[in-house]
C-alpha cells in the first residue's frame, strides 16, 4: 500500500507537470493571438496563492515547490496581461488605473491568504483558498469564452491540462487536510464548471469553423 508521503509526492508532481503544461500553453497561445490567456479576475488570486504558499507561508513539501514553480511561470502570464490587457479594459476604469488595479487586487488577495492561514491554520487555510481559486478560474474562463468574439488566448489543450492538473492534486489535498466537507463541495463545483467550459469551447470552435483538436 502506498504511504501517504509517497501519495502526496506523486499527486503533487503530477499536478505540477499538468498545470505547468497548462501555463506554458497559455503563454504560447497568448503570444500567438496577441492577447492574455488567463482572465484578470482569476490571475490575481492565483498569483497571490502561489506567492503566499510558495514563499511567504511555505506549504508542506513538495507542495511549496509546486507553488514556487507556478509563481515563476505565472509571472510571464501576468506580463502578458499587462502587455495586452489594456485593450479589453472596461471604459468605466480609467487607463491610468490599469497597472495599480492589478497590483492592488493581487496584494489584497495576499492579505486574504495570510488572514486565512492565521485563522484556520496552514493546511485548511491554503485548501480553502486554493479550491476557491479553482472555482473563480472556472467561472472566469466561462466569462472569457462568452465575452470574446472568438477563442483568442484559449485552446482545448489548455482546458484539459488545467482540468486534469486540478484532479491530480486531490489525493495530495486529502492527505494534507482530509475530510473537509466544504472542499468536497468545491471539488464538485470546479468539475462542473470545467466540463461546462470544455463543452462550450468545443461548440464555439465548431461554430466559427475551427477544429478544437488542431488548435494548440
Amino acid at each position: 500500500m502506498t504511504q501517504p508521503d509517497d501519495l502526496m509526492l506523486a499527486s503533487g508532481m503530477l499536478s505540477l507537470a499538468l498545470w505547468t503544461l497548462a501555463y506554458l500553453l497559455i503563454i504560447r497561445r497568448g503570444q500567438l493571438d496577441r492577447t492574455y490567456g488567463m482572465p484578470f479576475v482569476a490571475l490575481c488570486p492565483n498569483l497571490a496563492y502561489e506567492l503566499t504558499y510558495g514563499l511567504i507561508e511555505p506549504n508542506v513539501p513538495p507542495l511549496h515547490i509546486v507553488n514556487i514553480v507556478w509563481f515563476v511561470v505565472d509571472l510571464v502570464i501576468a506580463a502578458q496581461y499587462l502587455r495586452f490587457g489594456r485593450r479589453e479594459l472596461s471604459p468605466l476604469v480609467p487607463g491610468w488605473l490599469f497597472v495599480p488595479r492589478f497590483l492592488l487586487i493581487t496584494g489584497l488577495w495576499v492579505l486574504a491568504a495570510l488572514a486565512l492561514t492565521r485563522d484556520l491554520g496552514l493546511q485548511v487555510g491554503n485548501s480553502y483558498l486554493g479550491w476557491g481559486c479553482q472555482i473563480i478560474l472556472g467561472g472566469a474562463y466561462l466569462f472569457m469564452l462568452t465575452s470574446r468574439p472568438g477563442v483568442e488566448g484559449q485552446s482545448l489543450y489548455i482546458a484539459l491540462a488545467r482540468f486534469l492538473g486540478s484532479l491530480a492534486v486531490i489525493p495530495a489535498q486529502e492527505v494534507e487536510a482530509p475530510g473537509l466537507k466544504v472542499i468536497w463541495t468545491m471539488y464538485a463545483t470546479f468539475i462542473i464548471l470545467d466540463i461546462t467550459y470544455i463543452t462550450l469551447y468545443i461548440r464555439r470552435c465548431r461554430m466559427i469553423g475551427i477544429d478544437p483538436w488542431r488548435r494548440v
